[in-house]
């Protein structure tokens, strides 16, 4: 499948927030497709909270083969040279989807956050029977290290088995640009996956790499290869935590500053009065020594 997307920021380092737009492709050439198109909104609050939401158009194409074409009889199994009866009304259907999500954060290294994905289980059914993308829900736990984080979700697909998903994941990131990441999940339905990554990273453009391996359930497979490209245009905006280290840091260096500032009034105004005590005790004893003189005579 192919992904493209797009996001922009609002105000001076995405202040007011940022919108996205994406588009998914998922083509197997005259058989069947898959199509969607989001378009995102998310900002922050507080410097605590971050809160965003998709809107997504989906559809669900079927293609035409000698199979589409030529109806099989489900008892016999002999073919009844009509189309397919699922495809009478319609080879494509439409939808759409909603996704919001919000996240908080607890530190300056830790943040927790809730998804919800379809939560208005979108139908896209071509015939009379219902196909319904399942609403899912996921719980993550992140922490933010010197050099990478680490993260783990829980991850509920709304289906009528139960499936339920926990992942573990982390990637570390070195001076060169260089980047790697593993993980790996287990859960319902015989769901086993390793995971693994890697990343180079310039100063505009970055370049990913992911493989997604699965240990159970389906067999003699080398996985799912990923490979993305992202190219940053402008002035990237600053983290929120760092730009809050930054803000921190110049306080500090600020209130340093007017400290040293204060004690060099305090040292001035110290050798002022002790030259002022000096020159009035020189006076005193000038007077002293006059006075003196005076009675003499």
């Amino acid at each position: 499948y192919k992904r493209q997307g797009y996001g922009h920021p609002f105000g001076g380092d995405g202040q007011h927030g940022a919108i996205g737009i994406s588009y998914l492709d998922m083509d197997l050439p005259n058989l069947y497709k898959e199509q969607a198109f989001g378009v995102t909104y998310g900002r922050e609050f507080r410097r605590l909270w971050n809160v965003g939401a998709s809107v997504k158009f989906l559809r669900k194409q079927i293609g035409s083969d000698e199979y589409t074409n030529n109806a099989i009889d489900p008892v016999s199994g002999n073919s009844l040279n009509v189309p397919d009866p699922l495809l009478a009304s319609g080879r494509s259907a439409n939808a759409i989807g909603l996704d919001m999500g919000i996240q908080y954060r607890l530190s300056r290294a830790y943040a927790v956050g809730i998804a919800a994905r379809n939560i208005n289980s979108p139908d896209l059914a071509l015939g009379s029977e219902k196909d319904v993308a399942p609403a899912i829900y996921t719980a993550a736990l992140a922490r933010r290290l010197r050099n990478g984080s680490l993260d783990m979700e829980l991850t509920n697909w709304r289906t009528t088995d139960k499936n339920l998903r926990f992942s573990i994941g982390g990637e570390h990131w070195f001076k060169n640009g260089v980047g790697l990441r593993a993980g790996g999940g287990f859960g319902s339905r015989h769901y086993t996956s390793v995971s693994f990554g890697a990343s180079f990273r310039m100063e505009s453009i970055q370049v990913d790499y992911a493989t997604i391996y699965p240990l159970e359930g389906v067999e003699d497979t080398l996985g799912i290869q990923q490979i993305a490209l992202t190219v940053r245009l402008g002035k990237p905006p600053m983290d929120p935590l760092e730009q809050q280290l930054l803000k921190e840091k110049e306080q500090r260096i600020r209130a340093e500053t007017e400290a040293r500032y204060a004690k060099a009034e305090r040292d001035r105004l110290r050798k002022q009065l002790l030259e002022l005590t000096q020159e009035k005790s020189q006076a005193e004893q000038d007077k002293e020594r006059d006075s003196a003189a005076q009675a003499l005579r």
